[in-house]
């Protein structure tokens, strides 16, 4: 099918106003970033913000220094909603694209699916070649997973969203979320992307189509690229990577009149042969940038449907929000009951086996190579284990996040030791500092997959060089759905980076039915004295 005029026009003035990158200057380059002009020319072209959006910037930690974002939250939102959060990666060829550049797509997704949006800019070619871009955009989203409780949202139903560049840059957050462990992503949109980078690939050759010229493609590939840049490295073309297995399910949208089309194909049946869930829209009549130009593309409308019905069945389904929300009040309210009470099983496990937890802080000290430092007890409860702690030597801190129990372990007075009421899954550097050992008695074997991945990250984030993990975990079960059991390869797969230095049975003494059926284990686990805090980050503790 043809397509309409305005859309004609429209990509020629364009095409004629930006020019090709490869002869463009510096100067310019940074002037088109610049956004030089009136808003109203912006909103004109992109489309503006759905007016019951509330839209705030902010500050994200990236891997080269703070990395500039724009939030979008719906109407009503408030700091309890448990909202869906999406992080919407902006497009322009890896060499433009900031925070700006999604308000329409990202308001609309705020507003029809009552979700929490992240749209971040990232470090762009040809001043930043990968993987720095690819890195800045994992960085945000294990941001946005690991603070979801602060933003209003809820951390497992968490999904990334990208046009064009974005959209490759998305395969990749998604692709190295998969690698690292985390964070916990639910589905990903890819609208219109590029996923093979090769010199050879379809996107460098064919025919001319507006919005989108082949010509350009092999200069802003280069840039991306750098000196050093493998266009075969799958975390470059994600079409490549040799595995698809276990991605999150995906969402692609294509268009006839844009040269990535076949791209978007590829990509999709690769997913789908991998097992993968995929939705895959195609507009006949279309051309490249369909969520860009919403005031010119008669697909937008449609599209933006489509993408809104995908996410929506991913991410809200009413039965799973109505369990969890069941699920979490109910949780809290027998925590806080149990420790008013003084009924908790762990407490009462803990003082039937205060001996053998003691002769394990015992090797503990003995097996470290200086006196004891700061230790962290995690889902400290209150207090239980503070005093044999600080009795060998540790500055203790214990974190839970049920404030009766903080406030009794508070009033306990115990010397060398101070409790903060916090959430193991968001734990905050800046505010706890380093920490040489860390005591999980049973906090981990408690959270959802998600939330366990994000505990790590924090320990990680964390931890000091040479620091320990004693950690109690149930074995898994075939009562799994009454108690999340633990294995192995959960543990490690929440503690890259990590030794396993040695596993041992736990006394079952005082857990009861059907606590005792599961063969607790004390997982112990070392950081290599040559890793601290911030190398974790490029394994995934961003």
């Amino acid at each position: 099918m043809a397509l309409p005029w305005r859309v004609r026009i429209l990509s020629a003035a364009l095409n004629g106003v930006v020019g090709p990158f490869a002869t463009m200057s510096d100067a310019r380059r940074r002037r088109l970033r610049a956004h030089d002009g009136p808003r109203w020319i912006g909103d004109f072209l992109n489309g503006g913000p759905e007016p019951t959006v509330a839209v705030r910037d902010v500050s994200i930690p990236g891997p080269a220094g703070e990395i500039e974002a724009r939030m979008y939250r719906p109407h009503g939102w408030h700091p309890e909603s448990r909202a869906p959060l999406v992080v919407a990666l902006p497009g322009g060829g890896f060499v433009f694209g900031d925070k700006v550049m999604t308000t329409w797509l990202s308001s609309h997704l705020a507003a029809r699916l009552g979700a929490v949006v992240v749209s971040p800019g990232y470090r762009l070619a040809p001043e930043h070649p990968a993987p720095a871009a690819g890195e800045d955009c994992y960085a945000v989203t294990a941001w946005v997973s690991d603070r979801a409780a602060q933003l209003g949202g809820d951390g497992g139903r968490l999904a990334v969203v990208g046009e064009s560049a974005g959209a490759t840059l998305t395969a990749v957050v998604t692709l190295l979320a998969r690698e690292r462990g985390g964070p916990g992503i639910r589905a990903q949109g890819l609208l219109q992307g590029a996923f093979d980078l090769r010199p050879d690939a379809p996107m460098m050759s064919g025919p001319r189509w507006p919005f989108g010229r082949p010509a350009d493609a092999p200069g802003s590939v280069a840039a991306y690229l750098g000196a050093h840049g493998d266009p075969a490295d799958p975390l470059i073309s994600p079409l490549l990577a040799p595995d698809h297995a276990g991605l999150p399910p995906v969402f692609v949208l294509t268009a006839d009149h844009d040269y990535l089309a076949e791209d978007g194909t590829r990509y999709a049946e690769a997913l789908r042969r991998a097992g993968v869930r995929v939705e895959h829209a195609h507009y006949p009549d279309s051309p490249h940038g369909i969520c860009s130009f919403p005031r010119w593309c008669a697909a937008a409308g449609p599209a933006l449907d489509r993408l809104t019905r995908f996410l929506r069945r991913e991410l809200c389904r009413w039965i799973r929000r109505c369990a969890m929300s069941v699920r979490d009040r109910a949780s809290r309210l027998g925590y806080d009951l149990a420790y008013r009470f003084g009924s908790t099983p762990w407490e009462r496990h803990g003082r039937a086996t205060r001996a053998s937890v003691e002769r394990l802080l015992d090797r503990e000290v003995a097996e470290r190579s200086g006196p004891p430092g700061r230790a962290l007890d995690l889902g400290c409860g209150r207090g239980q284990y503070a005093p044999a702690l600080t009795k060998r030597g540790w500055t203790v801190v214990g974190v839970d996040n049920v404030a009766g129990a903080i406030d009794a372990a508070r009033l306990k007075g115990i010397a060398g030791a101070t409790f903060v009421v916090g959430d193991v899954t968001a734990l905050a550097p800046a505010e706890l500092g380093g920490f040489d050992f860390f005591l999980d008695a049973g906090c981990f074997q408690g959270l959802g997959a998600e939330q366990r991945l994000a505990e790590g990250r924090g320990v990680s984030a964390l931890a000091n060089p040479g620091a320990t993990l004693l950690m109690l975990a149930f074995q898994a079960t075939p009562l799994r759905s009454l108690i999340g059991g633990v294995t192995r390869a959960e543990v490690e797969a929440a503690f890259p980076g990590w030794e396993m230095l040695s596993i041992e049975p736990a006394d079952t003494a005082k857990l009861g039915w059907p606590m005792t059926t599961t063969a607790p284990l004390w997982y112990r686990l070392g950081r290599p004295a040559g890793r601290s805090g911030t190398d974790e980050a490029g394994d995934g503790a961003a």
